[in-house]
């Protein structure tokens, strides 16, 4: 795990990291049933057995933990328990994390606790280097939490995540210091995407930009629809079976098919675009007048579909 280390500190500021940046030798070591290899920009995750459900993908799917506070690590905790119980292949973190480094590390411990391969971005919250530190100081000791900011492509078994960290627009992040990506970065996601084998994955902070109240990027009436154009167009010609958003919580638990048309959990998708919603405690009233006191989700893909199953915590 030296390497890594050393990698993660040399890379203390980075924002949206170079896929195609190498390590002086890959990193390499095993962890709760898991087998990890980092060779810089890009890492591979498979399973040290065979796959508990073989031919289908579980994939766990949170964002906005926000604040280590005891009512959402109980959420988060309630949900992690599920993710383990559907034996999940990863679990997917899109950011808003925390603001704060002791706040980030505190979410970061609760998460590699469980055991899982933690696949993580930035949001527009976090600071650049308390994010980096936190996941360097977390991963010494909970080795299957992997920084996405640094590590833009994660191939699994069947399945690879290509990562969009931080917010493309400087005057929502909240602090100087945050991850604000550019269209080169964006562009940049359609080589990536099609270098993964089999369900090609994107955890992405901010959200294409859609049409309509059905969308996981839509606000109120008065602001409409704020997601990303050059996104979606990426989106259109990469055609990833899986786009995890954040950040526009009015929209949370809202899920589109791959054309902007309401997708139901209920229903299957051939492509699918997940705003999960927050994982904060703190009663939140999307758009459509529900109130959710902290949310995620459980995504499964099998034989060239997706499924999807909201996760609600307790309410206070």
């Amino acid at each position: 795990m030296k390497g890594w280390q050393d990698f993660q500190l040399e890379q203390a500021t980075t924002c949206v990291g170079a896929a195609d940046e190498v390590m002086a030798a890959p990193a390499e070591w095993t962890h709760e049933g898991f087998r990890y290899r980092i060779e810089g920009g890009r890492a591979g995750l498979s399973r040290v057995d065979a796959s508990p459900h073989p031919g289908v993908i579980k994939l766990g799917v949170v964002s906005g933990i926000k604040e280590p506070d005891p009512a959402t690590l109980k959420v988060l905790e309630g949900f992690l328990a599920t993710f383990a119980e559907a034996k999940v292949d990863a679990v997917l973190v899109g950011g808003d994390s925390g603001f704060s480094g002791m706040e980030l590390e505190k979410v970061f411990r609760a998460l590699g606790q469980s055991g899982l391969p933690i696949l993580a971005i930035a949001g527009n919250n976090e600071s650049r280097s308390k994010y980096n530190r936190a996941l360097r100081a977390v991963s010494a000791d909970h080795p299957n939490v992997l920084n996405q900011d640094i590590v833009r492509v994660v191939q699994g078994q069947g399945f690879g995540v290509v990562s969009l960290p931080g917010y493309h627009l400087k005057a929502f992040a909240s602090t100087s210091a945050s991850c604000v990506h550019d269209d080169d970065d964006i562009k940049a996601l359609e080589a990536l995407l099609a270098s993964v084998e089999g369900e090609r994955v994107l955890l992405s902070h901010g959200p294409p930009k859609q049409q309509g109240k059905a969308g996981t990027d839509w606000v109120d009436q008065a602001t409409g629809n704020v997601g990303n154009e050059l996104l979606t167009r990426v989106l259109q010609k990469s055609k990833p079976r899986l786009t995890v958003t954040g950040h526009i919580l009015e929209s949370g638990l809202r899920a589109t098919d791959a054309k902007g048309k309401p997708a139901a959990p209920g229903k299957p998708q051939g492509a699918l675009v997940l705003n999960p919603g927050q994982v904060s405690a703190l009663p939140y009233q999307l758009s459509s007048g529900q109130v959710i006191h902290g949310t995620g989700a459980l995504v499964t893909v099998q034989g060239g579909k997706i499924h999807w199953k909201i996760l609600e915590g307790p309410k206070p």
